[in-house]
This record gives structure tokens, sequence and C-alpha cells, in this order.
């Protein structure tokens, strides 16, 4: 399958779908002109989706959400594709409960046009990320800032894996974990592993690749 410029917000969304494959997709340039004249649109959006994988995927050139898997997605796999972002940050994953990232390259975020920033969203439970590069991205590419949005669940990491992936040459932060303040004293970001992973070249302006903080 390949798709190119698409002039609609959203011209992929998957609701309700559970048990599918979807192999070789190439999805790029996808010009929705939002507020102010800036290109910012999402390209494929996942709802209520289970039991699916993704294998192959080539992603470019989008205003704001590349690919997006949101908090009621349960046990889906991606691999062996590349979130390139060029116009702005590669993928939002909002809390999905058992996702397996393995084998993608993530690479030329960009803080650009609708995008708000580049910064891709890992926010997983009970997932795995694992064997990826992430590399030459104009921006912090990966971070996990706990937050709420409108009267939602909060998104966070709990519980998940991360090993086995290599930071080269981000012009950023390689990745930013950080845990929201809260006064009842519910975390989001906790009871999570990383391990044997590579970072190197990030950050020339001070060399900091990984920074963690307890809270904002």
């Amino acid at each position: 399958l390949h798709m190119e410029h698409s002039t609609i917000y959203d011209p992929i969304r998957c609701q309700n779908m559970h048990y599918c494959r979807f192999e070789n997709v190439k999805a790029f340039r996808c010009n929705y002109d939002g507020r102010d004249g800036m290109v910012s649109s999402d390209m494929w959006n996942n709802y209520n989706i289970s039991h699916n994988v993704f294998d192959g995927l080539y992603i470019s050139r989008v205003g704001h959400r590349p690919f997006g898997l949101w908090f009621d997605c349960e046990k889906n796999v991606v691999r062996n594709s590349v979130f390139d972002g060029r116009w702005c940050r590669n993928f939002e994953f909002f809390s999905p409960k058992g996702v397996l990232m393995e084998r993608c390259v993530i690479t030329n975020a960009f803080e650009g046009s609708g995008s708000f920033d580049g910064r891709a969203k890992l926010f997983t439970i009970d997932g795995i990320f694992r064997h990826n590069l992430i590399m030459r991205n104009g921006y912090c590419p990966l971070v996990i800032n706990a937050y709420r949005y409108q009267d939602m669940p909060p998104f966070g990491m709990k519980r998940s894996r991360l090993y086995f992936n290599t930071w080269y040459m981000n012009q950023d932060n390689g990745w930013q974990m950080v845990d929201m303040g809260r006064k009842d004293g519910v975390y989001m970001v906790e009871d999570n592993v990383i391990k044997n992973n590579i970072m190197v070249d990030n950050n020339p302006a001070d060399g900091t690749a990984l920074q963690i903080h307890g809270t904002i």
C-alpha cells in the first residue's frame, strides 16, 4: 500500500479493530492545512484496537502525529518500521497496554509547522521497547513526560522494559523521563527497567544523553 498527498486531517483511522495485520505500508505527505496556514495533520490514529501486527511501515511528513496508539489499545506489535518525522515528531503512544515495539528506526524528528514539538511520546503500560535505532533527530526524540489530558486517565509508563536500543547523533537529549507532580501519591512513571542500551554522540551542546527527573 502506498498513500501520499492526503489533504484531510487523519486519513487513516482504525477503530475497534482486532486480529489484523498491516505489512509494507508507505504513508507520507499528509498536507492538511490547519490554523494559521500550518500543516497540522495526523496520519494514522488507532482507537480500541488489539492483537494487531504493524510490520514494515514507512511513515513520514505529517504536521502533528504520524502514528498514534490510544490508551484503549492493547496487545499490539509494531516492528521493522521507519518513523521518519521530517516535519514533526515520529509517533505518540498514550499508555497502550502490552505494546511491543522492535527493530524500528526513529529518525529526523523536527519541531516544525503545527507539531507543537518534535518529541515522540513513548508512554506504555506493560510494554517492551527493544532493538530500535533512534538516530539523527533534530530534537529530543523520545519522552516519557507523564501528564493528564482533559478528564482522561493520566498518561505515563509503568512496568515496561527498554533494552538493546541505540541512540545515536541526536541533537538534544536522546531520551527524557519525568513523572508528573501529584499530591495524592499516585505516580505514572514507575517499575520500569532500562538495560543494555547504547547512547553515542547525543546532545552536542553538553553531552547529556539521558535526562531523568522525579516530577515536574
